[in-house]
């Protein structure tokens, strides 16, 4: 129902992964990493049920955002399933029982 792409440039993608000093994988270069962005790219100008996170600042700013989308494609979900208020509100009450 969802898909979040993290999205981060390739020279900062490179960046952290010199940063961690555990040295590069075969997939970690360049060339691969901006051929895999610019697939992830194309998913997200066709599948209308993604959503971009730029992932070029703090996690827990990206945890809020990410949540923001899961909790407005649910409310969009029991919109759609449950046409009655009450009934949405019933199936939506998980979302703020969760701890």
């Amino acid at each position: 129902d969802l898909g979040l792409i993290l999205d981060l440039p390739v020279p900062v993608a490179l960046e952290r992964i010199h940063a961690r000093g555990a040295g590069q994988n075969d997939f970690e270069h360049a060339e691969t990493l901006a051929r895999c962005r610019d697939r992830f790219q194309w998913v997200l100008g066709h599948c209308p049920e993604t959503r971009r996170l730029d992932a070029d600042r703090t996690p827990e700013s990206m945890l809020a955002e990410a949540l923001g989308h899961i909790a407005l494609a649910a409310v969009e979900q029991a919109a759609r399933r449950f046409p009655d208020p009450a009934e949405r509100a019933r199936a939506l009450a998980w979302l703020l029982d969760r701890r």
